[in-house]
């Protein structure tokens, strides 16, 4: 896959509300557009395909929060665009985390495609 937009949410809150992070966690919310590159249609499944990783190689995977406009799994042919949000929670003091999305062996695997959160791509 290719990432074509990224933009990211530090603290996120659910609109609901319903959703408090641990203390010591802080939630985060990933806004996306993926585009497959492969020349077949791909069964994109966010929700298990990507996650945050430190740099210590701790991985945090998706917790499911109510956003406006998820990032839904589905099958998307080539050159088409994927997109939405998702959801995780990682450690407040956490260092160096990247956003990845690594494709499934289902879908052809692969490197992970990975995203820096720091302050130059956080949305405002």
């Amino acid at each position: 896959i290719g990432i074509l937009e990224f933009t990211w949410k530090d603290n996120f809150g659910p609109a609901s509300g319903a959703y408090q992070a641990q203390i010591g966690s802080r939630a985060v919310a990933i806004t996306t557009q993926v585009l497959n590159l492969q020349e077949r249609n791909v069964w994109l499944e966010p929700h298990i395909e990507s996650y945050i990783v430190d740099d210590k190689s701790n991985t945090y995977k998706f917790v499911d929060m109510e956003v406006q406009k998820p990032f839904t799994s589905g099958i998307y042919g080539p050159q088409t665009v994927a997109s939405g949000t998702l959801t995780y929670v990682i450690p407040r003091d956490v260092s160096g985390p990247k956003w990845c999305y690594e494709l499934a062996p289902i879908n052809g695997g692969g490197e992970p495609v990975c995203v820096a959160l720091n302050k130059y791509s956080q949305e405002r």
